[in-house]
């Protein structure tokens, strides 16, 4: 409901600065039918505009100008910003001009430096002065001794799609006396996402030499060359990046392009999946329903902490009967308690219709609100919103298909259930005259009847009505888990649950031959002159138990404490991103392009600083939090695992092996229980063409 409120908005044009009257609202409309009632309109939408209008044929007057407009407008935009108006992916080109200026050895620890610094200037030269200017604040802090460094000062600007000024702020990272390992690979990654892979690779290669085994390198390595056309060679390092780490994000979406250029359709669409799993992003799912497959519940995965069972559906099941019966007796012994169930059923089902309707009220009145006074502010959705309701489509196209392939086959299964009793009573009739009403007989001839019918469908509901009611409650409790970050409006949300909780109870008590999947067992009324009607010592007429409430019970913050954070409390979301003087907006800038990146926060069971070659601090892998992000913003978060070691959805992790095993709770970009956070950027493949740094070029001569 949300996203089709979000559409109507849009095609209204209220998310504008300005807020519209209705009169505007109402011109807005008469001119947009206006338009569509125009016959050139009407052609043109009838006529193939890719063939007829783009050069192939003879234009309209008002079509030439337009064209006309189209070209000079294409003229002088940069290829990022055709890729990005368009949709197109452009696939780097072997750059064998930019190959054959890299230096031929790996630089010795003097050249690196002196590499670095000049770098640092070409870099820079290219920042614009509002990003410079907020990079300034950010080193004003890091310089005063504040609790924030470099790196994440960096991700801070990132976190807000201002990645100028976190690669300013890198380059004056590494040009400091004592080179953290981290600042550098960071800085690398992010000169590979503005189109720098040839400045990029020389440090990388560096890096490589002290930590050889590392996946965040190597995948770095590996999208420099990629940049670079280099396929062969980008295979190479992404290959390695993901033998040290299967779930790398960014090494598998690369992966799947160099696949595509291979022509395997398949290994690339496997791979794609990996990046998906290990890191959402609607550029991921696009080019996922290019390859022809559609987004599915096991390829997304909800990395945070949720409760099992949100709805309280556990309190309710405990009062469904378990007993199912296979012949008169039983049926005897347990038909009240099934049909005390069934009364309880629909008495919820009832109970439950005021709240619906109540939702339903409150919500029209708030939509027609909303309509007659439209909001300036602008519609839009957070990565978690996007994420929840992404993975609640693609749960209930998989229950769908469930329901209807399971539906299918049950149906075929109890078709004769209802014949099956018609034909019984007409036997029992004829049974009934031949037996001249003599009691002892007609029982005698219609227990084994009603017994063959009960021992035909029953154990055959029973043996799959468990599996049947735990698929539902699975799907019933993550929808409505789910439900609390996708509908801000309370009343859409208590709608929604409503009918959750309608499939819940469908799914409890659904008789054979009235529903597709039956749960409950066939009943026959016999005479009860036939057999002796049994009581249960059971309490018959308990009340079924209330839903629990589902309320928020997931708070996330993602940031750095001090400096730039968003906290998740559901789909409340609240952002502090100030920084003294500065406070930190959402900017796009269409001429930075395209670009995907992977930052993760890592937990490193290696304590303190530790010098190696050139290099201060530890870049060991381990367990890390994670933010996958690109140029629209933050994509996904979760929590992942490097090098092997696991991790589940859990924030409580269990690092090490043996004696020196211990617990630690992750916590966003903080050092927790005195072991270093640190966070580590992997660059994603270039396609977007050109980035602003592409053309920078360093004297190589004294590096050869």
């Amino acid at each position: 409901m949300k996203y089709l409120i979000s559409i109507f908005l849009l095609i209204t044009n209220v998310a504008i600065a300005q807020k519209p009257s209705q009169k505007d609202l109402q011109n807005a409309m008469k001119e947009y039918e206006k338009m569509m009632n125009d016959p050139q309109i009407k052609k043109l939408m009838q006529d193939s505009v890719a063939q007829k209008y783009m050069g192939k044929g003879k234009m309209p007057a008002d079509s030439k100008a337009l064209q006309q407009q189209m070209n000079f407008a294409m003229q002088h935009v940069s290829q990022q910003q055709q890729n990005k108006i368009f949709g197109t992916e452009t696939l780097p080109k072997k750059d064998v001009a930019r190959i054959a200026a890299l230096p031929k050895a790996i630089l010795s620890n003097e050249q690196f430096k002196a590499y670095l610094q000049k770098v640092k200037i070409a870099v820079q030269k290219k920042i614009s002065a509002e990003n410079k200017n907020l990079a300034t604040q950010f080193l004003a802090q890091i310089s005063a001794g504040t609790n924030i460094n470099y790196s994440i000062a960096a991700v801070a600007c990132l976190n807000k799609a201002k990645q100028q000024a976190a690669l300013y702020i890198l380059s004056e990272a590494v040009t400091q006396p004592n080179l953290d390992v981290n600042d550098v690979n960071n800085f690398a990654a992010l000169l590979n996402i503005n189109g720098g892979e040839h400045l990029a690779l020389p440090i990388l290669q560096k890096i490589n030499t002290e930590y050889p085994s590392n996946s965040t390198v190597l995948n770095n390595i590996g999208q420099s060359w990629f940049g670079l056309g280099d396929f062969n060679k980008s295979e190479k390092y992404i290959d390695s990046s993901l033998h040290f780490f299967a779930g790398n994000a960014e090494a598998n979406y690369t992966k799947c392009y160099l696949e595509l250029q291979k022509g395997n359709t398949q290994q690339a669409i496997d791979y794609l999946i990996k990046a998906i799993q290990n890191g959402y992003s609607s550029d991921k799912e696009a080019k996922l329903k290019k390859l022809g497959k559609k987004l599915t519940s096991d390829m997304l995965k909800w990395n945070l902490p949720k409760p099992a069972d949100p709805l309280g559906i556990n309190s309710i099941l405990v009062f469904r009967p378990e007993d199912f019966y296979t012949d008169i007796n039983g049926q005897n012994s347990l038909a009240d308690k099934w049909k005390d169930f069934e009364q309880q059923i629909a008495n919820t089902k009832q109970s439950l219709e005021p709240e619906f309707k109540n939702a339903a009220n409150n919500y029209a009145a708030t939509f027609q609100q909303m309509i007659s006074n439209p909001s300036h502010t602008p519609v839009t959705s957070s990565f978690i919103q996007i994420k929840a309701g992404k993975m609640a489509d693609a749960l209930t196209a998989d229950f769908n298909d469930y329901m209807t392939r399971t539906g299918k086959e049950k149906l075929e299964i109890f078709k004769d259930v209802i014949p099956d009793e018609i034909e019984i009573n007409k036997k029992l009739g004829k049974i009934r005259d031949e037996t001249n009403n003599d009691q002892a007989a007609f029982c005698q001839a219609a227990i084994p009847l009603v017994d063959n019918f009960l021992a035909k469908y029953n154990p055959l509901i029973e043996s799959y009505s468990a599996t049947h009611i735990k698929r539902v409650k699975v799907y019933v409790n993550d929808m409505a888990y789910l439900g609390q970050f996708i509908y801000e409006d309370d009343n859409v949300f208590n709608a929604y649950l409503y009918s959750l909780k309608a499939i819940l109870l469908d799914a409890l008590y659904s008789y054979p031959g009235r529903s597709l999947i039956p749960t409950a067992p066939v009943y026959f009324e016999l005479e009860p002159k036939c057999v002796e009607h049994k009581k249960l010592d059971i309490t018959v007429g308990s009340k079924l138990p209330d839903f629990d409430s589902v309320h928020c019970n997931t708070h996330i913050v993602i940031g750095i404490p001090g400096v730039c954070s968003a906290r998740f409390d559901c789909n409340k979301e609240t952002d502090d991103c100030e920084l003294g003087p500065v406070h930190i907006k959402y900017n796009e800038n269409l001429s930075t392009g395209d670009y995907n990146a992977h930052a993760e926060v890592s937990i490193s069971k290696s304590i303190g600083l530790k010098q190696k070659g050139i290099f201060t601090s530890d870049f060991s892998a381990g367990i890390s939090d994670y933010v996958e992000w690109n140029n629209k913003g933050v994509t996904d978060v979760g929590i992942t695992a490097t090098a092997g070691i696991d991790a589940g959805i859990s924030t409580e992790v269990e690092v090490g092996e043996g004696k020196d095993k211990d617990t630690y709770s992750i916590e966003k970009n903080a050092t927790v229980i005195g072991v270093e956070a640190k966070i580590s950027i992997l660059s994603g493949p270039s396609l977007s063409g050109e980035g602003i740094l592409h053309g920078v070029e360093i004297n190589g001569a004294d590096f050869k």
